[in-house]
């Protein structure tokens, strides 16, 4: 028998037409998904210099057209490319970059010594020609270029100074790591915390850890295209890095529950000391099995399952 209560039947309402809405708008979406029937197929008529440039954004992940930030104090810009000779009576002027200066790429150039787009080998063989302001200022090779600057973006510049400042960051995440393991011992109010939100959050990060060992490792083309095009919507990403992506946000989210679990356990003092130590222990977890091969970081994830199910059942 159907109660007839109201707050029931306007419950009921409301999710009926939440459910319509729903259906619609996916209707609509996967109608928006179809191709255009009436573009003509003319337009897919490229040229070799179209395909050339295709090709080049394929292996390198950028093109003619894509800014950049110097991270470098300096970079020294040639007149020519590398391989290409000039009989001229007179050196031409070079420029320099400074940092913090960007610039943008306004042409590509293959030295002999570069068989073709599609040969990874032939990186070094890749020149680019700098501009700033509309103004050319010089070449410089692909290596040298991508050792001192970096995309625009900003998650693009975290990556880079991330990676340049690798040792320096392990290092002081290793000493405050052993602080953290040094303070367990003298607080047991947050050791016998470690349950639920926090056990999630240090097992979300060593998990996104060991997904960017993987990214390296098996799909690095993926992390590269990702480096030049970085965003924060794991939607429409390869399978791997969507999985990364979605679990850099669980980690968040899984942070911000943390202290939320906390707060109606711990006074706040010890609220912010135990913040403090997870936030260590994740980080430091997530970047140790980040920064080594596949097999290593493997094997350290599974350590970690092992302890936290050995401390699950002590409880």
């Amino acid at each position: 028998m159907l109660s007839k209560d109201p707050a029931m039947k306007k419950t009921f309402t409301f999710r009926y037409v939440l459910l319509t809405v729903q259906v619609i708008a996916l209707t609509a979406l996967l109608a928006s998904c179809g191709p255009d029937s009436q573009k003509s197929r003319s337009q897919w008529i490229l040229t070799e210099g179209q395909k050339d440039s295709i090709a080049f954004s394929a292996v390198h992940h950028y093109n003619v057209g894509y800014n950049f930030i110097m991270e470098a104090d300096s970079m020294q810009l040639h007149s020519v490319p590398n391989g290409i000779s000039l009989t001229l009576d007179y050196a031409p002027d070079s420029a320099t970059l400074l940092k913090n200066e960007d610039f943008v790429i306004t042409e590509t150039y293959r030295t002999a010594e570069s068989d073709s787009l599609n040969n990874g080998s032939a990186t070094d063989s890749i020149w680019l020609r700098i501009g700033s302001d509309g103004i050319p200022l010089g070449w410089v090779g692909e290596t040298e270029m991508l050792s001192k600057a970096a995309p625009v973006d900003p998650i693009s510049h975290f990556i880079f100074q991330t990676k340049a400042h690798r040792n320096i960051i392990l290092l002081i995440i290793s000493i405050l790591f052993l602080a953290g393991l040094a303070a367990i011992w003298f607080r047991q109010g947050v050791r016998s915390k470690l349950s639920g939100y926090p056990a999630a959050l240090i097992l979300s990060a060593a998990t996104s850890g060991l997904l960017f060992a993987l990214l390296q490792g098996i799909a690095s083309h993926q992390w590269q295209e990702y480096y030049f095009h970085p965003t924060l919507n794991p939607l429409g990403q390869p399978l791997l890095l969507a999985v990364y992506l979605t679990g850099m946000w669980l980690s968040i989210l899984l942070w911000i529950a943390t202290i939320f679990d906390l707060y109606a356990k711990l006074s706040f003092t010890r609220l912010l000391s135990g913040m403090a130590l997870y936030t260590v222990i994740a980080v430091f977890l997530y970047a140790a099995l980040a920064s080594v091969n596949i097999v290593v970081s493997v094997v350290l994830y599974l350590a970690l399952l092992a302890c936290l199910i050995y401390l699950a059942k002590r409880k």
